[in-house]
């Protein structure tokens, strides 16, 4: 809306009269939210070629509608289709983080211009990512918004591992026994990828268990409920060639399992 000088104005009204109407200092200039709207949806489909390239992603938000468009990269990394609803863009989003991206929403909705935030979504086959999304300042439409998304996984690892190395070196310095060092390093390295609970697995000491392998050292995050998990996993000793654990000894290579549910090597099935 723009400030305009005073003029007279012709409007017909519903009993087919002519009445004479002054408004005074009001031009209105309207671009409708319709044509913004499919605007985005255009741009959503040019910016793909260079955007590969990068591993950027674009989004646009339509706050009047409520609907969304992603770039071909952007619903890449969302691991959800270009056209989502609102609710849909979280179904990859980490549980433990929807509340902040529900919130960031909330801002851009309410009209906010700079949504910075940074967040987790797990993908099939990609594992677990940090995502973050940055709105871009749009002064000449107030019903889309938009903005870029980018995966900072490597960043976001990067300093994960100055993190863990720096403390990893508190602990072993002020640490008394291997005990102590190993259950401490099991929390660090747990808490640092999110996970809900870590062991260490070591061939058995006793002479007629020689070559079997057992769990020596585990810890769980508070509040999980895995005591029948935790006790399967002391009960249990396995050889090189038997399950998950004797295969990652035997390869001494690390494997990622998205859903251990269907997986005949994990044989703590039924208690996890």
């Amino acid at each position: 809306m723009q400030i305009g000088p005073t003029r007279p104005v012709l409007v017909q009204t519903p009993n087919s009269f002519v009445a004479l109407m002054t408004i005074q200092n009001i031009k209105m200039t309207f671009h409708s939210a319709h044509t913004e709207w499919h605007e985005a949806l255009d741009a959503a489909g040019r910016f793909d070629t260079g955007d590969h390239v990068a591993g950027l992603g674009r989004w646009w938000l339509d706050r009047s509608g409520r609907r969304v468009a992603l770039s071909a990269v952007a619903a890449g990394l969302l691991g959800i289709e270009a056209q989502p609803s609102l609710a849909a863009c979280l179904d990859r989003v980490e549980p433990e983080d929807r509340a902040a991206v529900r919130a960031v929403f909330d801002r851009i909705m309410a009209g906010d211009d700079s949504v910075d935030g940074e967040f987790r979504v797990r993908l099939d086959g990609r594992g677990l990512r940090w995502l973050r999304l940055q709105q871009i300042d749009t002064p000449d439409t107030d019903t889309v918004a938009s903005g870029i998304l980018l995966d900072i996984t490597a960043a976001r690892n990067a300093a994960a591992r100055e993190r863990f190395n720096f403390t990893l070196t508190q602990y072993l310095v002020g640490t008394d026994s291997i005990d102590d060092a190993v259950v401490k390093i099991l929390r660090l390295v747990c808490e640092e990828l999110g996970w809900e609970w870590g062991a260490f697995w070591a061939f058995e000491e006793n002479e007629d268990e020689e070559g079997l392998l057992r769990c020596r050292y585990s810890w769980q995050a508070p509040r999980q409920a895995l005591a029948p998990f935790r006790q399967a996993s002391a009960r249990i000793r396995v050889t090189t060639a038997e399950g998950l654990v004797g295969a990652v000894w035997a390869a001494g290579e690390a494997r990622w399992l998205e859903d251990v549910s269907g997986t005949p090597e994990l044989l703590r099935t039924e208690e996890a």
